[in-house]
């Protein structure tokens, strides 16, 4: 699953973000950061495409790689907004209709996430320059062949 293009496509056609809001890769917090420098945008749902995981053995004794994954709902507050209380609401919903969509996906594909009977999130009070938001973490996983062969050693 490649979940940049997933959340590149949710951005691109829910109906709340496909005019609004711009879609971002970034690599952690400080190029997150970089990105809301951005003038031209106001509105950006990102997701940040670092790789970090780990391998874990399943239940049925097969080797999985585990993916996580942050995903940031984050929105420009001008001078003059003073109660940044709508727009954390707006993301809030937008968090909403993106989980129920995750749900919807999953029954169709049971591959295509690992994911709890909790999607967690953080809202995100300040972040940036005069920005907040919210986001949440989901993971991918992925079966891996992890057996040994002798010809790769010496």
């Amino acid at each position: 699953m490649d979940i940049i293009a997933y959340f590149q496509n949710i951005c691109n056609t829910l109906v709340d973000t496909r005019d609004t809001y711009t879609f971002a890769k970034v690599s952690g917090l400080s190029h997150l950061e970089e990105v809301l420098d951005d003038r031209k945008s106001t509105r950006w749902l990102a997701v940040d495409k670092s790789q970090d995981g780990n391998s874990y053995r399943g239940g049925n004794g097969g080797f999985f790689e585990r993916r996580f994954h942050t995903v940031f709902l984050i929105f420009k507050m001008t001078k003059r907004d003073q109660d940044h209380e709508p727009g954390m609401n707006e993301v809030r919903t937008i968090y909403k209709k993106i989980h129920s969509k995750i749900i919807h996906d999953r029954k169709i594909n049971q591959d295509m996430f690992f994911m709890d009977e909790e999607l967690r999130f953080n809202e995100i009070e300040y972040i940036g320059d005069n920005c907040a938001g919210l986001m949440f973490h989901l993971t991918n996983d992925e079966a891996t062949d992890l057996r040994y062969n002798p010809d790769d050693w010496s």
